[in-house]
């Protein structure tokens, strides 16, 4: 649905994406700062959760019947005579493209079956595959698992997963893909693609990077800075490429549509 929308909103709807897993990181957070085990603190998070979800369905509702909806979505009330004749004219001049320079040849969309589509951007989806693979791999399966250097306190013992482990991931997830509609880089071309693809492929060395912390340690004593760091590093470079893939794959089949 966002995907109807002009590419601002669908960084906003992305970015929305990771404040929503900042929030409910930081409420389980301050939760258990106020005393609550790991039960309540759970149904309070639910609770939390149910309320917003409660909250945007009834946004939604009036969102779809707003013009602004509906004009995106094509649910418009449809019209009869001159006006559907107009408003197809219009749509139809809306897929001409390249008039620069004064010049009166224009280049229009021509239709592609799904197959053609995935042909033209493998690379990408590729890319996008390992990009939740290495993710999902590792988090929170693996980093759920590490232990803090230290022992007895209410940071090792409370605190370390919930902030060190989800917190981090979510702020790293938020700067990732804000980073993405920041840097221009790489481009929308075959080239772009292969690069993403070499670095999504070098991503999976956050796998034994992982093991190699203090999960289900025995002799290991990699720092609570380091785990740390290296969660904020996996999350944000893999919003980072996957923001990217989102937005250079619909530049890649558009540029391949016109013919």
């Amino acid at each position: 649905m966002a995907g109807k929308f002009p590419p601002n909103y669908m960084g906003a709807v992305v970015q929305g994406q990771a404040l929503g897993g900042i929030f409910a990181a930081a409420s389980n957070v301050i939760i258990l700062s106020f005393g609550a085990d790991d039960v309540a603190a759970a149904f309070y998070d639910f609770l939390i959760a149910v309320i917003f979800l409660v909250s945007a369905l009834i946004a939604f509702i009036f969102l779809t019947r707003s013009e602004f909806y509906q004009f995106y979505s094509d649910e418009t009330v449809a019209e009869t005579g001159n006006d559907a004749e107009d408003k197809k004219e219009n749509v139809e001049n809306e897929q001409l493209i390249d008039n620069a320079g004064g010049d009166s040849k224009v280049e229009v969309l021509q239709p592609m079956s799904s197959l053609d589509i995935v042909k033209r951007i493998w690379v990408w989806i590729l890319s996008v595959f390992i990009c939740f693979f290495v993710t999902l791999a590792v988090f929170p399966a693996i980093t759920v698992l590490v232990k803090s250097t230290s022992s007895g306190n209410q940071w090792s013992d409370k605190y370390f997963i919930p902030v060190g482990c989800f917190l981090v991931f979510n702020i790293g997830d938020y700067v990732g893909r804000m980073m993405a509609s920041i840097i221009k880089w790489p481009q929308a071309t075959h080239g772009g693609s292969l690069i993403i693809l070499i670095i999504s492929l070098l991503r999976i060395a956050f796998i034994p990077l992982f093991l190699l912390c203090n999960a289900a340690p025995h002799s290991r004593n990699i720092t609570d800075v380091s785990i740390r760091t290296l969660t904020f590093a996996h999350c944000s470079n893999s919003s980072f490429f996957l923001s990217k893939n989102s937005t250079l794959i619909s530049r890649e089949i558009l540029s391949n549509c016109f013919g």
